[in-house]
C-alpha cells in the first residue's frame, strides 16, 4: 500500500523565504515549490493527500495615525492587495486547502532605529516616525491542530512541515510519537537544534538554493523589514537566523530533483535510499 502525505505551509515563514517587497510570493510561484517537492526522494513514490496553507488575511481596518497624522487605511495599500491575490490563487491549486487566522491591530509604536544607540535624554518624533503594531492570531493553532488530526486519524503517514518555527515543535513531537514521519523543509532557513531534533528529515530544494547563491534573498536592508512588519503582519520571528548551530542541507542531484538529507545518516554524509525513511527508535 503506497504511503500518503500532507503538506503544512507556514504561509508567513514561505513570504517570507521566498518573497519579497519588490518580488513578493505568487499562486505560480508557490505552485513551483509544490511540484518541486512533489519529485522530492522519497515523496515521489507516495501519494498526495493535500497541501494545508496557514496565513492570516490582510487587515482592513482604518486607524487614525497620533500627532496629527490623519487617516491609515490598512485594506488599500499594495502589499495587501498582493496578499489578496495570492489567498484567491491559492485556493485554485488542487488539492489545497487555506486555513486562515486574523491580524489585529494593537496600537503605534516608534520605530526601533530612532532608539537604537541613541546617547539622548530626549527625543522628538512625528507621525512619521511610529509604525502599526499588528499582531497574528490563530494561525498557529489551526497548523498544529491539522497535525495532531491527521496523525491521529491515520489520514496520512507522512507529514512535509514547510515552517522554521520552534513553537511548532510540540506539535511535532506529538506526530512522531504516534508513528507519523515528519519531513521538514527549510527553504534555507538556518534552524534552531530543537527543530532538527524532532524532525525525521530535512528536505533542501534546488530552486531554492539557486535563488540564495545568487543573492535572490527577501529583506536585504532594514527598510525591508520594517516594511513588512508595517503592512503585513509580524515576521520578526523569522528575522535574525538562528545561529545556535548552523544546518547545512546538501543535497542537490545533477539531473536537477531534490533530495532529502536524513539526520540519521553517518558522518561521511554518504545517503543511503532506505536511510531516507529510517525513524530514530525513540521519538520524542
Amino acid at each position: 500500500m503506497t504511503d500518503r502525505y500532507a503538506i503544512l505551509v507556514d504561509g508567513g515563514f514561505v513570504k517570507r523565504k521566498l518573497g519579497s517587497r519588490q518580488a513578493p510570493v505568487t499562486p505560480t510561484r508557490f505552485k513551483e515549490l509544490i511540484d518541486e517537492l512533489q519529485q522530492c526522494e522519497p515523496l515521489r513514490d507516495m501519494q498526495l493527500h493535500r497541501v494545508y496553507y496557514y496565513d492570516a488575511p490582510p487587515l482592513d481596518s482604518v486607524q487614525e495615525r497620533p500627532l496629527q497624522g490623519g487617516s491609515q487605511d490598512f485594506g488599500s495599500s499594495a502589499l495587501a492587495s498582493v496578499n489578496r491575490r495570492l489567498l484567491h490563487g491559492l485556493a485554485r491549486i488542487p488539492y489545497m486547502a487555506l486555513r486562515v487566522g486574523e491580524l489585529v491591530f494593537r496600537g503605534w509604536q516608534v520605530r526601533q532605529e530612532l532608539l537604537q544607540n541613541d546617547t539622548r535624554d530626549r527625543i522628538e518624533i512625528t507621525s512619521e516616525d511610529l509604525v502599526p503594531v499588528i499582531h497574528q492570531r490563530g494561525v498557529d493553532i489551526r497548523l498544529a491542530l491539522d497535525l495532531a488530526a491527521l496523525t491521529l486519524k491515520r489520514q496520512v503517514q507522512v507529514i512535509v512541515l514547510v515552517a522554521g518555527d520552534s513553537d511548532y515543535v510540540p506539535a511535532m513531537k506529538f506526530a512522531r510519537s504516534e508513528g507519523c514521519q515528519l519531513f521538514l523543509v527549510t527553504l534555507g532557513h538556518v534552524l534552531k537544534e530543537v527543530l532538527v531534533r524532532h524532525a525525521d528529515v530535512l528536505v533542501e530544494l534546488p530552486s531554492v538554493a539557486k535563488e540564495q547563491a545568487y543573492g535572490e534573498h527577501p529583506f536585504h536592508d532594514k527598510r525591508e523589514r520594517d516594511y513588512a512588519q508595517y503592512e503585513q503582519h509580524d515576521p520578526s520571528r523569522y528575522g535574525q537566523p538562528e545561529r545556535e548551530r548552523e544546518y547545512n542541507v546538501r543535497g542537490l542531484e545533477p539531473d536537477g530533483r531534490g533530495k532529502a538529507h536524513s539526520r540519521m545518516d553517518d558522518s561521511s554524509g554518504s545517503v543511503g535510499r532506505n536511510s531516507f525513511l529510517r525513524r530514530r527508535k525513540t521519538a520524542r
